[in-house]
């Protein structure tokens, strides 16, 4: 298992200044940066943007421009993490992570709605799943000799057939589409395992 590290000195006054700041990327900038392994940042991030929220303000533009440039993702929950007591304010989403984690790791959100705050807290899970090869469709079953397949099907290949009613046409695409089959297996060899 690889070393976690969290660095939380000054993240909570980095990101969750006062929603009218302009959102600090210089900061964040430098904070992912001195982040030289595989990170996940959560937060308040008071930056609405519609990948995430229901709507877009400034700081969720230079929210999403930041994470576009650095190559990030979000990880956000589809319900609202903000409940507003204000009647002119909507529930939307602030609290999120943003990371580096390569595309291998499984990760789910669950808002756990506890109603203790206008923020509910979220649960970040994450899976790990090897990357499975997965073998493409082939029709040769192992290395083919693609020379002799060339020349198989060369010699086996007619073309003076009658071709004048939709029995014929079926015929001759049953006898091409056998021949090619025919020919992959003769010119492979089965890989050992």
């Amino acid at each position: 298992m690889g070393n976690i590290r969290m660095p939380f000195e000054n993240i909570k006054d980095l990101l969750t200044n006062h929603k009218r700041r302009p959102f600090p990327s210089a900061e964040l900038g430098n904070l992912v940066q001195s982040l030289s392994f595989t990170h996940i940042i959560g937060a308040d991030f008071n930056a609405k943007h519609q990948t995430w929220s229901r709507s877009t303000n400034t700081r969720g533009r230079t929210l999403q421009n930041f994470i576009s440039l650095n190559h990030l993702k979000v990880i956000a929950s589809l319900s609202p993490t903000y409940w507003p007591s204000h009647i002119n304010r909507h529930p939307d989403t602030l609290d999120f992570f943003i990371t580096n984690l390569p595309n291998r790791f499984s990760t789910e959100i669950i808002n756990l709605n506890d109603p203790a705050s206008d923020h509910t807290p979220v649960l970040l899970q994450i899976g790990a799943h090897p990357s499975l090869k997965k073998s493409r469709p082939t029709i040769t079953p192992g290395t083919t000799n693609w020379n002799k397949f060339k020349d198989t099907i060369s010699n086996k290949t007619t073309l003076n057939i009658k071709l004048k009613s939709i029995t014929d046409v079926d015929q001759a695409i049953a006898k091409l589409t056998d021949d090619i089959q025919k020919a992959a297996l003769d010119s492979s060899t089965l890989l050992a395992i």
